[in-house]
């Protein structure tokens, strides 16, 4: 039997139609990527996203960013490894002190946007996220893009790495991300999203698919692609973890 982790990232809408949207997003995941408040969300997101997770059964990883709302966490800039560090140590903490309260536990961390993208080209970068979350709690599952630095990064400090593909973005002839400021960055066609994320299941070619949770087609994605995952005879599970 094949088996595929479905992750989405989350609290990241402000208002109370944020919340709505995560809420309906919830049933059809297996992992939620939680914004730690410094590209998006805040105290009182990331408590009812964790409870929603926690309410459903989906693992709950952080999802920390640089601090830059403006941009979304979506801007790179210069930044030296012990300021990743000191950004992944403190956004994880705080979620983690969260997730406590909540009696419940955290599954993994995926850098966001700008930060995961940096991390991985840049191995230093990389080893001060993959050191922070080894230092935070050594289970910790780490996500990041298949034969990145961040996943040289991982084996070194014997952390769980989830090779993840991406439902909604295009690629690069080299593995990487189409840039978003590109023009054909996102996949707007729900045929040629299932067409790419399924074969990436079949092949065994990822551990873990993300549709993005912020984006306009955000739930019907997700809808049409767990429908088509459980077509296919692929079970839809947290990486390490449980069947949704």
């Amino acid at each position: 039997m094949s088996f595929i982790d479905l992750n989405c990232d989350m609290g990241e809408l402000p208002g109370s139609s944020g919340m709505e949207l995560d809420a309906a997003l919830m049933p059809y995941i297996s992992s939620a990527n939680i914004a730690c408040g410094y590209h998006a969300g805040n105290e009182n997101q990331m408590y009812h996203t964790a409870q929603l997770a926690v309410r459903h059964g989906v693992a709950i990883g952080a999802h920390p960013g640089l601090a830059d709302k403006e941009g979304f966490g979506r801007i790179e800039r210069a930044i030296t490894p012990e300021e990743v560090y000191q950004l992944m140590l403190y956004q994880i903490g705080a979620l983690g002190g969260i997730v406590r309260g909540l009696k419940s536990r955290m599954h993994h961390v995926k850098p966001h946007g700008a930060l995961y993208h940096l991390a991985s080209r840049d191995r230093g970068l990389a080893d001060a996220i993959a050191r922070a979350v080894a230092d935070f709690d050594a289970s910790l599952l780490l996500y990041g893009l298949p034969g990145s630095q961040l996943e040289l990064a991982a084996a070194a400090k014997d952390l769980h790495f989830v090779r993840e593909g991406f439902a909604d973005r295009r690629y690069l002839d080299n593995g990487g991300l189409v840039p978003r400021g590109q023009e054909n960055a996102m996949i707007r066609d729900p045929a040629e999203m299932i067409a790419q994320a399924t074969s990436m299941a079949k092949q065994r070619k990822v551990d873990s698919l993300c549709v993005h949770g912020d984006g306009e087609e955000a739930l019907m994605f997700v809808k049409t692609l767990y429908s088509a995952l459980k077509k296919c005879n692929i079970t839809i599970r947290s990486a390490g973890g449980t069947v949704s």
